[in-house]
């Protein structure tokens, strides 16, 4: 019974072969769209959810007026994240700043412009849990003139050679030391990175004490349990 079905369906197809094909191709497009749209829709849900603690990861936003019109920004000044950790120990656990920037990084006569580059503080691998292949996230960036690289950041400096203890130079003013290696960064992450740096490798300015000049993410890991808006109803009086 069920051969006798195909073989009449065969028999239409080949009957309505122009019809057929419009059908068909119809619904291969159909279905393709529809694949495509809800992978892209998963990608979207699971943005940053790889991260172990993306529920007690919050980032500092905050609010001015512009001719009466309320605006808000997420870049913040510098003493932000080491006053609120210290202002409110029972809530934050940990707060961590990154400034994206770009550089030109050398090694050899061969010398790179680049615009993935990240200064942060160095609990910046322990917040978030971007993967490091090498190195310890809790030391990783402990010592300031270093440097953590992606995978493929590594490979187009070393090649098939050990990056770690290899050292670059950054804006051909200040050796950095290669002390480890994330895994590439995954689509679904809203921070995109191909060096880390620590923040501390900078040289001190007036700015990275001042409240008005703005021009820092910051990220806070609250302490298991902590009620968020609790936290946020304390902001104003801060």
């Amino acid at each position: 019974m069920i051969r006798n079905y195909f073989t009449i369906a065969w028999r239409n197809l080949v009957k309505n072969k122009v019809f057929s094909l419009i059908n068909i191709l119809g619904l291969t497009i159909g279905i393709t769209v529809c694949l495509m749209i809800f992978v892209f829709i998963m990608n979207e849900f699971s943005t940053d959810g790889f991260h172990r603690n993306a529920d007690r990861i919050y980032r500092l936003r905050r609010g001015f007026t512009v001719e009466g019109v309320q605006k808000n920004a997420v870049w913040v000044s510098y003493p932000y994240a080491p006053t609120l950790k210290n202002d409110f120990p029972n809530l934050v656990e940990k707060a961590v700043r990154i400034r994206p920037d770009n550089d030109l990084f050398t090694i050899g006569d061969r010398a790179f412009n680049e615009t993935g580059v990240y200064k942060v503080d160095s609990d910046f691998f322990r917040v978030f849990s971007f993967p490091l292949v090498r190195g310890d996230a809790g030391t990783v960036l402990r010592e300031p003139k270093s440097v953590v690289l992606t995978e493929t950041t590594a490979k187009k400096y070393f090649g098939d050679k050990d990056p770690i203890g290899q050292v670059l130079e950054m804006d051909k003013r200040m050796s950095l030391k290669v002390t480890g290696i994330a895994r590439d960064v995954p689509a679904n992450s809203h921070l995109t990175f191909d060096m880390v740096v620590p923040l501390a490798a900078e040289h001190k300015d007036t700015s990275t004490d001042s409240w008005p000049s703005n021009g820092v993410f910051t990220y806070l890991l609250l302490r298991q349990g902590t009620d968020p808006h609790l936290l946020e109803r304390q902001l104003p009086a801060f």
